[in-house]
């Protein structure tokens, strides 16, 4: 719940951000749902992961010790194994939430998740060396969450920046 809340919240900054200055423009409710519904299935996935890296690579008997070395495994293990289904997820459902086909779906997965990687990865990377570094286990999911505010907004613009997109494909 927490992360379907802070994945709307995203969302509606962003709304604020691409709003005209001048006229008081009302929120897309059915957008800020649709990041929220995202967030909502996709944080227990995350938190569930977690575990399994905590335990496969913990010092007893893992692969890698705690510390800065547990903490750059643990973040290059969610951004190299957890980040890629996660971003073409993401499109993929918002397509489909968009009302297209699957097929049009996939293709709005496959023009965005490039882009978004590319932001993902230095951002999350360096999230996640305090999240698994200095972040309790059990406060991960909210402190990612909080963080995610601001990973939701960039997410919901490029969302919108797919749907212009294919609004210019359409008129082409």
């Amino acid at each position: 719940m927490t992360a379907g809340g802070i994945g709307g919240t995203g969302d509606l900054l962003m709304q604020l951000h691409e709003a005209p200055r001048t006229e008081a423009v009302p929120f897309d409710m059915a957008r800020c749902a649709r990041l929220a519904a995202f967030r909502a299935v996709h944080a227990p996935v995350i938190d569930a992961a977690w575990r399994v890296f905590d335990a496969r690579l913990s010092a007893r008997g893992g692969l890698l010790a705690t510390g800065v070395t547990g903490a750059a495994a643990r973040a290059l293990c969610d951004q190299c194994i957890l980040a890629p289904p996660s971003i073409g997820a993401f499109f993929l459902t918002q397509g489909l939430f968009d009302g297209l086909s699957i097929d049009q779906s996939i293709r709005r997965m496959q023009s965005s998740f490039i882009a978004a990687y590319q932001v993902a990865f230095p951002f999350w990377l360096s999230t996640h060396m305090i999240t698994f570094g200095l972040i309790r286990p059990n406060w991960r999911i909210a402190w990612a969450s909080f963080v995610a505010v601001f990973w939701n907004a960039f997410m919901s613009q490029e969302n919108q920046r797919a749907k212009q997109r294919e609004l210019g494909n359409v008129h082409s």
